[in-house]
């Protein structure tokens, strides 16, 4: 545990520089921690402001493991694309059908659908640019919490 504290307390209050924010960087505020477990397979997953479209949307891949960039250019296909309504919300609808073409098992598909509910509020009611996580793991054991 006490390499988590000090690797948590080096990133808190740092610069995160990467393709999406550029060469300013963001200043990391918050970080979430979850306990470790065996990992079946990892999954890409993002809710992003898409200022273009004014609206929000969500980024994600079955195929996790590398980063979302280098997706981009080898499997472009790979990456699924869901955009929000501002006036209706994410809808049932939607966080089931991405749930299934993430090909999340059977028994995490209940818990899939609550964790896109609830990071969309999460979202919204942050005023976030962007909540990722990456990887989103299924784990071997599948009592499933994502």
């Amino acid at each position: 545990m006490k390499k988590v504290e000090d690797a948590a307390e080096k990133l808190l209050g740092s610069k995160l520089v990467t393709i999406q924010t550029g060469s300013q960087g963001k200043l990391i505020e918050k970080l979430y921690i979850e306990s470790g477990c065996d990992i079946e397979r990892e999954i890409y997953l993002a809710f992003v402001m898409d200022r273009a479209k004014q609206r929000i949307s969500i980024v994600a891949s079955a195929e996790g493991g590398m980063t979302i960039e280098e997706l981009a250019v080898e499997k472009p296909d790979a990456i699924k694309k869901v955009e929000i309504d501002p006036v209706v919300g994410l809808t049932g609808f939607q966080a089931r059908d991405l749930v299934f073409a993430l090909d999340i098992p059977s028994e995490c598909i209940k818990d899939g659908v609550k964790m896109l509910m609830g990071l969309y509020k999460a979202m919204v009611s942050l005023d976030a640019n962007m909540i990722e996580i990456n990887p989103l793991v299924i784990p071997q054991i599948k009592n499933c919490t994502l």
